[in-house]
């Protein structure tokens, strides 16, 4: 019992300390997304729609110097670090 209660203190030790340099911008285990969402251009604005689904935050695509109209189905901030993703800007 007392290993198995260790393991999982260690376990949980190391996805906090994760989650705590997520909030510096210092990623450890960020999945790679393979939905990247790409914004699509019309009328020289950039749309992009993002839906959150338990407890995962889509990566996005938006082209540098073109205006961005996003429409976030939920809030899409994590306070604690818990959930990331990125958002990437591209020529």
């Amino acid at each position: 019992m007392h290993t198995i209660s260790a393991l999982i203190i260690f376990v949980m030790g190391i996805h906090m300390f994760s989650n705590g340099l997520a909030l510096s911008g210092i990623s450890l285990m960020q999945k790679t997304d393979k939905n990247m969402e790409m914004a699509v251009v019309e009328n020289g604005i950039q749309y992009i729609r993002t839906e959150i689904d338990d407890g995962y935050y889509p990566a996005i695509t938006v082209r540098k110097g073109i205006p961005v109209e996003w429409t976030i189905i939920v809030p899409y901030s994590c306070w604690m670090g818990m959930i990331k993703s990125s958002i990437d800007v591209v020529n």
